[in-house]
């Protein structure tokens, strides 16, 4: 028999959250992936709220000079919608969705700074999907992170490698680290 496990919701988030990674690296079901990633980053939501922390993208808070002002609950609902409707069939049995699974980089890389931000943690999942996003999306990133010598060599390590590969490597180098 299995003993029992007593986690916090910072200990939940983290487990699902590395999986959600780990099945994205491995090009996995992009619906459990968004489905694990989503409820990771719902725990670390309200956990952020209870702090008192900055919001997170997907809230409205976050959202406000953003977006024209009165649209931010909708584009708050945009970003969930695909969340929500893996989740909930109690008003739309029938319904389907138009799924685009690109999101779920923004989802893991996002749920990873704010998991870093509560617990000065960085495992190497998180640390992966955090190289991962950065390097596939510069447009993002101001010129001076871009400018780093690190950065730079980031990309052209990450270029050379295919997503499995790459995350095959990252594991390698946290072991060989002892991390």
């Amino acid at each position: 028999m299995n003993p029992r496990l007593k986690l916090s919701k910072l200990d939940c988030a983290r487990r699902q959250l590395e999986l959600a990674i780990e099945l994205f690296f491995l090009e996995r079901d992009p619906v459990s992936i968004h489905t694990l990633a989503g409820a990771a980053r719902q725990l670390l939501q309200d956990i952020n709220k209870h702090r008192g922390g900055k919001p997170l993208m997907t809230e409205i808070e976050a959202l406000k000079g953003i977006v024209i002002p009165g649209k931010e609950e909708e584009v708050s609902r945009l970003f969930r919608k695909a969340e929500n409707f893996f989740k909930h069939a109690d008003r739309d049995p029938e319904a389907t969705i138009d799924f685009s699974p690109e999101i779920n980089e923004l989802v893991l890389w996002e749920a990873s700074a704010k998991y870093h931000e509560f617990t000065s943690e960085t495992t190497p999942p998180m640390g992966a999907i955090n190289i991962w996003f950065q390097v596939g999306h510069p447009e993002l990133f101001t010129n001076e992170f871009l400018k780093q010598a690190q950065f730079k060599n980031a990309v052209l390590w990450v270029k050379s490698l295919n997503r499995i590969q790459f995350y095959k490597e990252i594991l390698n180098a946290a072991l060989l680290r002892g991390v």
